[in-house]
């Protein structure tokens, strides 16, 4: 058989949001497990204290956010995980809002209750097989100065081969 001639670079939008909840570290592990090559994901530098948290909205988004009680919450809150890295780990991030519109896209998210927002360094050391993936990460903070290469401490993802 001969060998592939072409490389297909397979990205995982929101890491693998179609089957896990987006932006999650669950649904990195699962874009894992199926094989991407890319890992895409959007991060947000929080105004408190400049950390880079992997976050797509600038609000908390109700379609994917219920508060510690279990209830979704009834409208955006655009200050939580934006403003303080803390703040997004109070909310459960781990499956989407059954009533909302949102959900019609991807019957086939499997919900993981429990996932909270994660920093980009919790998403780029959490798991062993991303070292060797791409990323593409898009920067959502529009107007701070802030820059995601300024809060994640440099280390190596992996060897050269």
């Amino acid at each position: 058989m001969p060998a592939c001639r072409y490389w297909c670079d397979l990205q995982g939008h929101r890491a693998a949001r179609g089957l896990a909840p987006e932006n999650t570290l669950a649904a990195f592990e699962r874009a894992l497990e199926i094989g991407v090559s890319t890992l895409e994901l959007d991060v947000a530098i929080t105004t408190a204290d400049s950390v880079a948290v992997v976050s797509h909205d600038p609000a908390l988004f109700r379609a994917i956010a219920r508060d510690a009680q279990g209830g979704w919450l009834r409208r955006a809150r655009p200050a939580d995980p934006v403003a303080d890295a803390g703040a997004g780990q109070a909310y459960d991030v781990g499956r989407l809002n059954p009533a909302h519109a949102y959900r019609r896209p991807f019957p086939e998210q499997a919900p993981r209750d429990g996932q909270r927002i994660p920093t980009l360094a919790s998403d780029l050391y959490a798991n062993e097989g991303a070292r060797r993936r791409g990323r593409a990460v898009q920067h959502r903070n529009q107007g701070l100065a802030n820059r995601p290469d300024d809060t994640v401490t440099a280390r190596p993802l992996s060897r050269c081969c």
